[in-house]
């Protein structure tokens, strides 16, 4: 019989209680910053007299106490999650122990994953080359350097870049990314830790990373992107979200796209990921990997090739619904998920694309035999999508051109 311990159960009823408080706290912030947001986007057009001034300023500081009460508030809800997973994980083991009469040896799994390559990674002995340095447990943050790393009693030398994860059937799994400079390798392990779906769209960034160093993430392609680009900036490499509309009539439900650019130091210009599909893009000819814009040029005669970068499952099929409850998994496998398909949905649903910027969409006609109509841009606007469309060397000069 699975029983538990008073000691066990009642921090466990005090985390959960905690973490609900918490959310609804949340909840009601987003309420008020929605509502003070609203109050200042509607002041700030308005003319103004020193009174008024005043409680724009009084305003504004109400504005920014909330931000930060909302981050004090995600961080602590990030924390009491990572102590919920410890406590669920010492709960599994004392079941295994209270039911085998002889306890399984407790034995760890650890794996390295890079584009569509899984290897095992084995313990040694650092016994056989003494160090000065006693190895260091695995660090509890998801991005870690490169190094010796201790997990189960046993030591791991992660010297290569990428996603490792170490699966303990009768504890808990961990995923980091060994990060130094490889930044084709830090998207590639986060295009393996997400997966297409819906359940962890509201999570905040700080939990998301929380929650990215035990299981994957089910997250849409603008979440990732968002996820990816934390991540990025943190190390300080340039990046930026572009997005794609269908040059079709919208239908509320496959509608646009989101992407992700980034300044390749070792390739000496930007690149093209769609993290959610695991893909990336290079020329049929020479193999080079495009930009956005090179991508959008060669859709008409698909002159590029689809490039995977990671091996793992596209779809949560469990959570990726739309209106409620209609199961979009279905479209998904047929169209998205279709390896013969994808090219056919991309020519249909990546024309116009865009780079945001300074609040505006910047696009430009892409030449050739497709023309973005004044009726497409209307179709946009009527959406809330403001298009900018330039002609072809101006967009490329103006993001392109020179070195981030």
């Amino acid at each position: 019989m699975k029983t538990y311990s008073w000691r066990t159960i009642i921090p466990l009823v005090f985390l959960v209680l905690t973490l609900s408080v918490l959310l609804s706290a949340l909840s009601s912030w987003l309420t008020a910053r929605q509502f003070t947001a609203h109050l200042l986007s509607t002041a700030s057009q308005l003319p103004q007299n020193p009174i008024q001034q005043t409680q724009m300023a009084d305003l504004q500081a109400t504005n920014a106490a909330l931000v930060s009460e909302k981050r004090a508030m995600q961080d602590i809800a990030a924390t009491l999650e990572s102590e919920l997973a410890d406590i669920r994980a010492r709960q599994r083991y004392q079941y295994v122990q209270q039911t085998y009469t002889s306890v399984p040896v407790r034995r760890a799994y650890v794996f390295r994953m890079l584009d569509e390559k899984v290897g095992e990674v084995r313990a040694y002995s650092s016994s056989a080359t003494p160090q000065p340095n006693p190895p260091a447990s695995l660090p509890d943050t998801l991005v870690i350097p490169p190094g010796d790393y201790r997990f189960l009693d046993q030591t791991y030398r992660l010297k290569k870049e990428g996603l490792y994860r170490f699966i303990d059937p009768y504890g808990e799994n961990h995923q980091r990314i060994v990060f130094a400079q490889d930044v084709h390798a830090l998207l590639s392990a986060v295009a393996w830790i997400t997966t297409h779906g819906e359940r962890d769209n509201l999570l905040p960034q700080t939990a998301l990373l929380y929650a990215a160093r035990t299981r994957k993430l089910s997250l849409t392609c603008g979440g990732i992107v968002g996820m990816a680009r934390m991540l990025l900036d943190a190390y300080g490499i340039p990046s930026r979200a572009v997005h794609t509309f269908p040059l079709q009539d919208f239908d509320g439900f496959d509608d646009g796209h989101v992407m992700l650019e980034v300044y390749r130091g070792d390739l000496g210009h930007w690149a093209l990921y769609d993290l959610d599909n695991n893909l990336m893009f290079t020329d049929q000819k020479d193999e080079q990997v495009l930009t956005l814009m090179e991508l959008v040029e060669s859709l008409p005669g698909s002159q590029f090739s689809l490039r995977s970068i990671a091996a793992d499952t596209t779809l949560d099929i469990d959570h990726y619904t739309f209106y409620g409850d209609f199961d979009g998994s279905l479209y998904y496998e047929a169209v998205i998920g279709n390896p013969q398909r994808i090219k056919r949905w991309m020519q249909e649903s990546f024309i116009p694309a865009a780079i945001y910027q300074e609040g505006i969409f910047w696009g430009f006609q892409p030449g050739g035999n497709t023309t973005i109509s004044a009726e497409a841009l209307e179709n946009l606007a009527a959406r809330g999508i403001h298009l900018k469309l330039l002609d072809a060397q101006s967009f490329s000069q103006r993001f392109y051109a020179e070195t981030p």
